[in-house]
């Protein structure tokens, strides 16, 4: 039991060590906590300037907030969305390739029956047979 804990532990350690990786690394998400520290800056600028009734009442605080939530929210989605596994396009060429190898397999055991050897064809005539011709009608 200490086990599993130590372990789920440890994965969630690395699933917060990508978060942040991925967060310091990537401009858009920059761009994005950016321009919400911006939005957040002018709405405080704005509200303290205003009273309290009329703060609560203003609708360019409201649009600095809503667009500071957007940008975090843009950003939130950068992080959280998962990177894109790389195209393993060599396993199916192997697999392609092991089929291919096994029905040539195949096929040469058709051809060589028993011991690997051909067949002996040198009891057949060496002139190619005619077939019989039906008999024709009078």
């Amino acid at each position: 039991m200490i086990k599993s804990k130590s372990k789920s532990k440890s994965k969630r350690r690395d699933k917060a060590a990508l978060y942040a990786r991925r967060t310091l690394q990537d401009k858009r998400v920059h761009e994005h906590v950016a321009d919400a520290a911006a939005s957040v800056q002018k709405a405080y600028r704005r509200a303290s300037r205003r009273g309290g009734a009329e703060a609560v009442e203003d609708k360019r605080l409201y649009d600095h907030v809503r667009g500071a939530a957007g940008s975090l929210r843009a950003a939130l989605g950068i992080v959280s969305r998962p990177e894109p596994q790389p195209k393993r396009r060599g396993r199916k060429l192997v697999l392609v390739l092991v089929v291919v190898g096994a029905a040539g397999l195949v096929a040469k055991k058709r051809v060589f029956s028993g011991g690997g050897e051909p067949r002996d064809y040198s009891d057949r005539p060496a002139e190619p047979v005619e077939p019989a011709r039906a008999a024709q009608p009078a």
